[in-house]
């Protein structure tokens, strides 16, 4: 998996986990009620130009990611100047961070810290990744 993202030195990279369902209930402002799905590894001659195929596709060459995303269609109505910012509780989002097997110490204490600042009570989330 990590090769496909973080080819070269120095390997920085995490991987989040979480749930379908972890990620429709992080959403704080239920007004911005995310469009969400499991993306679908398929490669198609035709993609219809709809949201579901154009947010929610991949080509199968990522299948092993099994993603889910979320996309909100009115974030730029509601939040104008913050448009990319959409208001989620990360303790209920991430289940664990996974760090890039072949990343320094000194990258994971940067995750690290980042974790302790923004969930401090749920530092112990993350860990190295045992995948290469």
């Amino acid at each position: 998996m990590w090769e496909g993202y973080c080819r070269a030195v120095p390997n920085e990279g995490v991987a989040i986990k979480t749930t379908y369902k972890n990620l429709l209930l992080s959403f704080t402002d239920l007004e911005l009620w995310p469009f969400s799905a499991m993306v679908r590894y398929k490669q198609l001659d035709y993609m219809p130009w709809k949201h579901g195929y154009l947010l929610f596709q991949k080509v199968p060459d990522y299948s092993d990611e099994r993603e889910v995303r979320a996309c909100v269609l009115s974030l730029e109505e509601k939040y104008p100047k913050e448009c990319l910012h959409a208001p989620v509780l990360l303790p209920r989002l991430i289940q664990k961070i996974y760090v890039h097997p072949k990343a320094s110490e000194v990258y994971m204490r940067k995750v690290s810290d980042l974790a302790n600042q923004h969930l401090p009570k749920n530092a112990w989330r993350i860990r190295w990744s045992r995948f290469h």
